[in-house]
């Protein structure tokens, strides 16, 4: 009979017993093998129950954000921010100039204390044990505070160390971080010297020094060549094997490309999030626009077309009326009725190609 494994106290205290039953059989059975291979399968098993408790234990959410507001001044700059980050999912952060993003990176980062709310990386607080938190967490801001008169292994060296990284491990450490975000072959440089392209890429180190669980990133390809960028996505995607990543980013073909979810915040509220299938299926269902043409000029029978049910006429464009659907359970029969019994001459109903980028022309909170 497998016991119920509560904690890690059991798996010792059973490898424990094990030896003490080792030595108690060796007694009655001396120079027996019998002995010695029981022994290892009960030192096995009690391996076994260790591993499976320690999955049991282990957190799935890495990023827990749950009414966060921050003010400054009169202005409410986050409105009950809600949302999670679950463990492996590089997410993508994304909405218009002055919408939140980088207040919201700022105070996951610890950076700024929020009027209320509260943060957990891998479910721990980020206001009641900050140090922990931070622990976990490393963090790339859109415009990089580096020192400049250091060069760039020196500068990592001692990220290192205030990271409290030993002194046997940090040089190793730091020569493959910069490997791996390839700054290797110019790590005797100034960081005053080299190009913002590569000063992106030490910030984009210095998070990564710690092996934290959980990666912010702010806008981490701006300032890159388009080879420095097809490169740094490609590197931020072998991330999600050994981390959670949440990354603000203007340049949603970006976003499309390498997350795995979306987080949309407009005017300081979460207006959609989900997976990139779930959000351009809301996108679609909410944004609806289709373009008709019709064989002859749409002037006589215009009146009929704005009367269409569950519909309205954004533009006519010669044989062409462009639609945004607000029902489609009115609007396609009653233009299938326009055309049947008022012999409306339409030839083509073209739905339009629904992306990211709507989100940025409106919404509403889903």
């Amino acid at each position: 009979m497998v016991p119920k494994v509560k904690s890690g106290v059991w798996v010792m205290s059973a490898s424990t017993s094990c030896v003490r039953e080792m030595a108690t059989m060796q007694r009655r059975r001396p120079n027996n093998d019998i002995v010695y291979r029981e022994f290892f399968l009960r030192i096995n098993m009690a391996v076994l129950y260790r591993s499976l408790d320690f999955k049991i234990k282990v957190n799935f959410t890495m990023i827990t954000v749950s009414n966060l507001n921050h003010f400054f001044g009169q202005f409410h700059a986050l409105k009950d921010i809600n949302f999670t980050v679950p463990m492996g999912t590089i997410a993508g952060f994304i909405g218009p100039n002055g919408a939140g993003k980088s207040t919201t990176l700022r105070t996951l980062a610890g950076i700024l204390i929020p009027t209320s709310g509260t943060v957990e990386l891998d479910g721990i607080s980020l206001f009641t044990h900050p140090l922990e938190a931070r622990a976990r967490m490393g963090y790339m801001q859109e415009t990089p505070i580096l020192y400049r008169e250091l060069k760039i292994r020196e500068y990592l060296e001692f990220v290192a160390q205030i990271k409290n990284i030993s002194k046997s491990e940090y040089q190793d450490r730091v020569q493959h971080i910069m490997k791996r975000c390839g700054v290797a072959h110019i790590q005797e440089r100034l960081i005053g010297n080299i190009s913002k392209g590569n000063r992106q890429r030490v910030a984009l180190a210095q998070a990564l020094i710690a092996k934290p669980k959980v990666l912010l990133l702010d806008e981490p390809t701006s300032a890159m060549d388009p080879s420095e960028v097809i490169r740094i996505r490609e590197f931020i995607r072998e991330l999600k094997s050994e981390m959670s990543v949440l990354l603000s980013s203007h340049i949603l073909s970006e976003v499309a490309q390498i997350c795995d979810r979306i987080i949309f915040i407009r005017d300081g509220e979460i207006r959609y999030q989900g997976s990139i299938q779930e959000i351009e299926a809301i996108i679609e269902k909410a944004h609806q626009t289709v373009a008709l043409r019709f064989a002859d000029p749409v002037e006589p029978f215009m009146q009929r077309l704005q009367g269409l049910a569950g519909a309205q006429i954004l533009s006519v464009e010669g044989l062409f009326v462009k639609v945004l659907i607000e029902d489609d359970t009115q609007f396609y029969p009653a233009l299938y009725k326009m055309v049947s019994e008022y012999g409306v001459p339409l030839r083509e109903v073209v739905a339009r190609e629904h992306r990211l980028e709507s989100l940025f022309s409106g919404g509403s909170k889903s």
